[in-house]
């Protein structure tokens, strides 16, 4: 027999899980040309807004340098048109049309200027060159990625629940994570919950964040806390016995100068390595038969 203590027991809920990151970023050139330069390498620490390579810009360089002859000559026929009209001479069109005139190459100038920055690939992230796809004298696209950067300071481990689940798992749940392969073993909380359902899988997720020391696409084991009780009745689960009228255990209890098995029925809650909570039906002291309780029946005398 076992005494029946007061113990906590805890429920998880086991799934696999992949790890993620937010940042893992594909880097493709937002000008069309052939790249001259390429400052980095793979495995290199980069910071956000720094240059990773750099897509020919020479046509639009000689394009800029005609537009700012243009616009100096603009700004001086303004200057000019700019006086006289404050002297009365000359029309306000004259002047109004210098002034257009000056400021659409203005606006050119600005246009212009920005597409020559655009030629230089930046990172748009702090972390680390995880591909290099570019190479000196090919051809640039948006269409096809130059660079890859992942920042791996914050990851997050993301899993699927079912859908029977729903209501049972809460942002701040405790959370195991099981690395087999690195044989490594981490502890976070969750902190994100999901609110709709994947039509194909009927699984919601479940993220945790704040991890260090993994790798993206990582695969782990993940026991979400859904259930915590620090003073439960627990027994093994092969002691409870269910049939159609329901689940039963045996006690050891004293009649008289014997001791007789007695039939108990309980309801039974949840279970965590082999191990059940009892929810009714025993009190803490209560002796159950935990060994030769098969085949036992109800007020049959008993030798402990």
């Amino acid at each position: 027999v076992t005494v029946l203590k007061l113990k906590p027991f805890t429920h998880y809920i086991n799934t696999q899980a992949i790890v993620q990151s937010d940042q893992n970023l594909d880097v493709v050139p937002q000008s069309q040309g052939i790249y001259r330069a390429i400052y980095v390498k793979q495995g290199q620490r980069v910071i956000k807004g720094q240059a990773l390579g750099k897509v020919d810009d020479l046509i639009l360089q000689r394009n800029l340098s005609q537009l700012n002859t243009q616009l100096n000559l603009n700004n001086i026929l303004y200057e000019k048109r700019k006086k006289l009209w404050a002297q009365n001479i000359g029309t306000e069109v004259d002047y109004l049309q210098a002034k257009t005139n000056m400021e659409s190459m203005r606006d050119q100038v600005a246009t212009l200027r920005q597409q020559i920055a655009q030629t230089i690939v930046v990172s748009p992230v702090t972390g680390t060159v995880d591909q290099v796809n570019a190479r000196l004298g090919e051809a640039a696209t948006p269409a096809a990625p130059g660079f890859r950067v992942v920042n791996t300071d914050v990851l997050k481990v993301t899993a699927g629940l079912s859908e029977t689940y729903l209501g049972r798992v809460r942002i701040g749940a405790p959370v195991v994570l099981n690395f087999t392969d690195i044989n490594k073993t981490m502890k976070g909380k969750v902190d994100f919950v999901g609110n709709t359902l994947d039509q194909n899988s009927r699984t919601f997720a479940v993220q945790t964040r704040r991890l260090k020391d993994i790798k993206p696409n990582m695969s782990a084991t993940m026991r979400v806390q859904d259930y915590t009780n620090a003073s439960a009745l627990v027994l093994p689960v092969d002691v409870v016995q269910t049939t159609l009228d329901g689940q039963y255990v045996f006690i050891a209890k004293k009649d008289k100068n014997q001791v007789i098995a007695q039939k108990k029925t309980v309801r039974a809650g949840l279970s965590q390595d082999g191990q059940i909570q009892i929810l009714d039906g025993l009190n803490a002291g209560d002796q159950v038969i935990t060994t030769g309780y098969r085949g036992l029946e109800d007020q049959q005398s008993i030798k402990l």
